[in-house]
């Protein structure tokens, strides 16, 4: 197009490509003075993780097993036998609608206490306690299980790590990119 004498001719045409060959080159320079520039060590990643170890943390959360089901009728009569002595494990694995549940015994892991329906319920129990069969996040019922709790805490190095990374990384191209500007 620059061959064919466009830019002479069209004023417009001009402009776009002087605002494109203007990109190409801030382009080019913001890439050696910022991005080259902000590259990340282990060791910057873990003296930053050490100055700002306080937004590095987990909240308070609870480790539940549930059981979901389908409809109320059968949430009922599973809540019954689990009153009555069932084992929760055993009962998750028979009946339990979710997939991704079955054959763990309900267990879902440790969760925050403000997840969903199902951690805000299990929140309110004590360790070992089963609650009643509610309306679960997933349309269905649930009963869950409380298995444990854990406060909230700072998060070690290595479960902070990647979180670590991308923060020391964006603050460093902030950084990097308001001193070249």
């Amino acid at each position: 197009l620059r061959s064919a004498g466009l830019e002479k001719t069209h004023p417009e045409f001009a402009s776009l490509m002087k605002e494109y060959d203007d990109g190409v080159v801030l382009y080019k320079a913001e890439q050696l003075e910022v991005w080259t520039k902000s590259t990340v060590t282990d060791s910057a990643i873990r003296q930053y993780y050490q100055d700002n170890k306080g937004k590095f943390m987990f909240p308070e959360r609870v480790r539940l097993a549930q059981i979901e089901f389908d409809s109320d009728t059968v949430a009922a009569l599973v809540y019954d036998s689990l009153t009555r002595g069932a084992d929760f494990a055993t009962m998750a694995d028979e009946y339990n609608s979710g997939n991704d549940l079955k054959g763990k015994g309900g267990v879902r892991g440790v969760v925050p206490v403000d997840a969903d329906e199902e951690a805000k319920h299990a929140n309110q129990l004590g360790v070992g306690e089963i609650s009643i069969p509610f309306e679960s996040t997933e349309g269905g019922y649930a009963i869950v299980k409380l298995l444990g709790r854990e406060p909230a805490r700072e998060k070690t190095f290595e479960e902070a790590g990647p979180e670590a990374s991308n923060m020391y990384q964006e603050e460093l191209s902030k950084r990097l990119e308001k001193a070249w500007i």
